[in-house]
């Protein structure tokens, strides 16, 4: 749910459309069958791929990047986003590979120091990453808008 509203206000914000955040949640509330499924269905996917391989996991993790952007913005159904997802996002793997990997790197240093300095296992590690992860998927979240919103201008042009 907060994905999509996050999705929604960031599409928003990128056309420069000023709209109330009352009817964007509404939106979001009404939406969220059609994210969960493509969520669901992207994460399947990413899974399968990685059981085969772990580099193929990840080209289909970077793939499926803006799948549920496509689902919220276009309103369509999840293996259309999906396919949709892979066609638009081949030319900005490299971007978005290292992206990725310099917020695993920022993240290692925020994480490491916790880990090594007390319980692996504990509270304070497990405090660390959530606090690391949240705003990556929120990150995550951004970027893919704005990529989406990226691929659509050129394909106007």
């Amino acid at each position: 749910l907060v994905d999509g509203f996050v999705i929604r206000v960031a599409w928003n914000a990128m056309r420069r459309e000023q709209r109330p955040l009352a009817d964007t949640l509404v939106e979001s509330i009404v939406g969220y069958w059609p994210l969960l499924k493509t969520t669901f269905l992207v994460g399947l996917s990413v899974g399968a791929y990685t059981m085969l391989l772990l580099v193929p996991g990840v080209v289909r993790a970077l793939d499926t990047t803006i799948a549920r952007v496509v689902t919220v913005v276009e309103e369509r159904g999840p293996t259309d986003s999906m396919e949709e997802s892979v066609a638009r996002m081949r030319p900005h793997r490299a971007l978005l590979f290292t992206f990725v990997l310099f917020v695993l790197f920022v993240a290692g240093l925020l994480v490491i120091p916790i880990v090594l300095g007390g319980d692996p296992g504990g509270v304070a590690a497990n405090l660390a990453v959530a606090a690391v992860l949240g705003p990556f998927q929120l990150a995550m979240s951004c970027l893919a808008v704005v990529l989406y919103t990226r691929d659509r201008l050129a394909r106007r042009q």
